[in-house]
């Protein structure tokens, strides 16, 4: 008998009775889960394996293309036959992202991604600058796949057409890390070499960049044609540059994607980047002094010595301004008398001064004949008049109100200048080298006298109210001041109003219109009352019009040319120093006063002089609120206001003040002995200290930066618009004339 405990046996795994439901389901649910979750695995998996495939695939095909261009150096046939040949280094292989340099050679961008990821390479920074640069420039290079290994890391540096140059160019390569190098690049690399390829070698690694050289920043000019370049790094020497002529060098712009440099005798050259300069320009051998743009319309003109205005209108070509010349078929021209067309024997009287016009001569009165001289002026005769003499133009042919008289002369005597518009100026100690008549109460004839203490213009009639001739004697114009050995004298009437001009300068005018009509002269050498002329007449012309701007200053050219040595005279004819434009009018000022303006640079109109004392005008500037200002020697200053009378401001300087710029916020002039003035108005000036004593020739402004030039290569700079200033090295000694910013 069994007394244990007896326990109910389990039932485990009974085949026999089969899955029950649940299970079943459980099963299922499993099932499903699994499939859901590796499915997609699955499907990525074959998908990448076939992207793996057509990868492997292109990279394959793209190494190849690369590997059969890289050994050719020629080109590609691809698979449908069509021949791509390698240009410039470009391989027909394409690159994802941007432009890529694969040892040396750039890859424009496109598809090819596998290959390129694993190539070495680098980048440079900066990869552009400027010619002119700083010396010891750093230059950054950043590496990717690269093994740089200082001391082992070998640097070259080619030129575009791939000349290795040398290392006095740079200092030797740095490296910081597998990645990471630099170098210093020394001045001298041209914008006309550019660009350049800088390279990397680490024993079979070679990766490069390319390094543009940019045009200058800034260029100076001046004497013997010097010429310099800058990036406008400040504190850094300038860059000389090679102009290829002796000539002084006045002028220095940037136009039309070209420098252009002007100066002596006419000078004119441009170069596209400041290395291989061309002559240009038309024939001139006149100075070339200053250039303005007119931003409305780009017209540009170029001033000079001799009234020389040039002109280009299509930003390359440039053409002169044609002189007048007096010729006897201008049927303006009613007399034209010249003692080199008299053929007579030297001290031979001269009885009758025969009219190369063909329309007038001259005939003596009187018993006392002027003497012929021969070998006086350049080597030409003059009629020489010795108070006792008179010759009257036969047939009298006077022209009215609007008319021409041209003469050149050399009096011996002093002359009374009188106040201008007294009744009675002409009356006494006159000296008349173009004499006039009476011509009674509604009219007037006009005379000249001339003393080599001045010139006057007068008119000649009767009282209106019935008194003698006495009555009406006004001088017009007076000029009072000592004359050189020869003298041009123009008197233009416009409308019974006269202008006269003095050895090119306009130096009086009469502003009120004359209530009589006015006749040109009759008489040479004196007036019927007996003012007689002492002295030497080379030539007289009279013309029944006015004569422009233009046509004046190129008669005066030539009459000066032909006159004169340039020896024994400080005139300079109509010299114009310097031209400037407000957008729509150009204003020129230049020897003894000068003062012109005109809208389309070919008709000038001259302005009425503002110094008495006739000193140099200078320079000219302005800004957007129509203030003008005007600098010259002695330290003349004249400022106008917008809508107001020019003005001179006294005791600011002595100095000669040579340049004016308004740099935006004050206008800076400079001169003599390292003057510099600044004025945020034009009436009040400062004088801030330059630091130098040399002469300062030229002042400019650009981007908040001032910079003055001048004699013996001073350059200064400021970033304060003038309130203070720093020396910048030259490297030369040669006087600086101007200087540009690009």
């Amino acid at each position: 008998m069994n007394h244990g405990l007896c326990l109910p046996q389990k039932k485990c795994c009974n085949h026999t009775e089969g899955f029950s439901i649940i299970e079943v389901l459980i099963s299922m649910l499993i099932l499903s889960i699994l499939v859901a979750a590796f499915t997609p695995l699955f499907l990525y998996s074959v998908n990448s394996l076939k992207k793996a495939g057509t990868l492997h695939q292109q990279n394959a095909d793209d190494q190849g293309k690369m590997e059969i261009v890289m050994s050719t150096g020629e080109g590609y046939l691809d698979e449908n036959g069509e021949y791509t040949e390698m240009i410039d280094s470009a391989f027909p292989v394409r690159v994802s992202g941007a432009q890529k340099n694969i040892d040396g050679t750039v890859v424009e961008a496109g598809d090819l991604k596998s290959f390129v990821s694993s190539a070495a390479r680098m980048i440079i920074a900066p990869d552009t600058i400027n010619e002119g640069y700083a010396n010891d420039t750093l230059i950054a290079i950043t590496g990717e796949n690269t093994h740089f290994i200082n001391n082992h890391s070998k640097l070259e540096i080619r030129t575009a057409d791939k000349t290795l140059i040398g290392s006095s160019y740079y200092l030797s390569l740095s490296v910081s890390n597998a990645a990471k190098a630099s170098f210093m690049l020394k001045q001298g690399l041209t914008s006309s070499q550019s660009p350049y390829l800088i390279t990397v070698k680490t024993g079979s690694e070679t990766v490069s960049a390319t390094l543009t050289i940019d045009l200058p920043n800034m260029l100076t000019v001046g004497e013997r044609g010097t010429l310099l370049v800058s990036a406008g790094v400040t504190n850094q020497p300038w860059t000389v540059k090679s102009a290829g002529v002796e000539e002084d060098l006045f002028g220095v712009s940037f136009k039309n994607q070209e420098f252009l440099t002007f100066g002596a005798l006419g000078t004119m050259m441009t170069s596209p980047d400041t290395s291989a300069w061309r002559l240009t320009g038309p024939e001139n051998t006149n100075d070339l002094f200053s250039m303005s743009v007119r931003n409305s319309d780009r017209k540009a003109i170029i001033t000079g010595k001799g009234a020389t205005i040039l002109i280009s209108d299509d930003d390359s070509s440039w053409s002169l301004t044609a002189p007048a010349t007096p010729l006897a078929a201008d049927p303006a021209l009613i007399t034209w008398l010249k003692a080199d067309a008299l053929s007579l024997s030297n001290n031979t009287s001269v009885s009758t001064w025969y009219d190369s016009s063909g329309i007038n001569h001259a005939t003596a009165q009187g018993s006392v004949f002027p003497k012929y001289i021969t070998n006086v002026l350049n080597g030409k005769p003059v009629v020489r008049f010795n108070g006792e003499n008179r010759l009257s133009f036969l047939p009298t042919t006077a022209v009215t109100d609007d008319f021409t008289v041209v003469l050149v002369a050399a009096p011996t005597e002093e002359h009374e200048v009188d106040i201008k518009n007294h009744p009675n100026g002409g009356k006494n100690k006159q000296h008349f080298v173009l004499g006039t008549v009476n011509m009674g109460k509604q009219e007037a004839g006009m005379g000249i006298s001339m003393g080599n203490n001045g010139v006057s213009v007068y008119e000649h009639g009767d009282s209106k109210k019935g008194n003698s001739d006495s009555g009406y004697f006004p001088a017009k114009a007076v000029y009072g001041g000592k004359l050189n050995a020869f003298n041009i004298i123009t008197v233009k009437y416009m409308d019974k109003r006269p202008q006269l001009f003095v050895n090119g300068a306009l130096v009086d005018n009469d502003t009120e219109k004359s209530e009589r009509t006015v006749y040109s002269p009759v008489d040479i050498g004196g007036t019927v009352d007996g003012s007689t002329f002492t002295g030497d007449i080379a030539e007289i012309l009279i013309y029944d019009k006015v004569l422009s701007e233009t046509e004046r200053t190129g008669l005066e050219a030539y009459l000066h040319k032909k006159y004169s040595d340039d020896s024994g005279s400080d005139y300079l004819l109509d010299s114009l120093h310097c031209v400037w434009s407000d957008g729509s009018v150009f204003y020129a000022v230049g020897s003894r006063s000068h003062f012109r303006m005109s809208a389309d640079a070919l008709t000038w109109e001259s302005q009425p002089p503002l110094d008495s004392a006739l000193n140099e005008f200078n320079a000219i500037a302005g800004n957007d609120d129509g203030v003008m200002v005007i600098v010259g020697n002695k330290g003349k200053i004249f400022v106008k206001e917008k809508n107001k009378d020019w003005k001179e401001h006294k005791n600011v300087t002595d100095e000669d003040l040579n340049s004016v710029v308004w740099t935006g916020t004050k206008f800076i002039a400079v001169g003599a002995s390292g003057t510099v003035i600044c004025s945020g108005n034009g009436n009040s000036w400062s004088k801030p200290n330059s630091k130098t004593n040399n002469k300062l020739n030229k002042v400019v402004h650009h981007s908040g930066k001032t910079v003055a030039v001048g004699d013996s290569g001073i350059i200064l700079w400021s970033s304060d618009h003038g309130s203070s200033w720093n020396t910048w090295t030259s490297g030369t000694n040669k006087d600086l004339y101007d200087i540009m910013f690009r």
